[in-house]
């Protein structure tokens, strides 16, 4: 069986809002993307949040693995908490899967259309045990 592997950023800034992104289909998720080669899982968060939204973060700490069988394909993404260090709101025309970037609130996170259906609700309760 194929293997890939990818890391994702779960972002919350002072209000309490998620930074997410919209593809092509109109789905949103969380900044994540593909592991590169001599790249840890860490390195990738980083890089890909860099890459889709123009932000720096630093990672916080791990929040879970999500391993799943996609199409014949194990898939293994590995989740960070992360904070905004630096960068700035900006998307890049080379990005071409991110169609917008925003800061999603509870309500809009828990009505959007999810990219990874299966997020939702970790999602969801996540912003609530974070909520200020």
């Amino acid at each position: 069986m194929q293997e890939w592997f990818g890391a994702a950023a779960v972002c919350i800034n002072d209000q309490g809002d998620l930074l997410m992104i919209r593809n092509e289909s109109d789905e949103w998720a969380v900044p994540s993307g593909e592991i590169e080669k001599g790249e840890t899982p860490e390195m990738c968060c980083v890089r890909e949040v860099m890459e889709e939204t123009g932000y720096q973060v630093a990672i916080e700490k791990p929040l879970f693995v999500k391993d799943q069988d996609v199409n014949g394909m194990n898939v293994t993404t590995y989740y960070y908490e992360v904070n905004v260090v630096g960068g700035m709101l900006s998307l890049d025309d080379s990005e071409e899967d991110v169609k917008e970037i925003e800061w999603k609130t509870i309500d809009e996170v828990e009505g959007i259309s999810h990219a990874y259906p299966e997020d939702a609700a970790y999602l969801t309760n996540y912003l609530y045990e974070k909520t200020p």
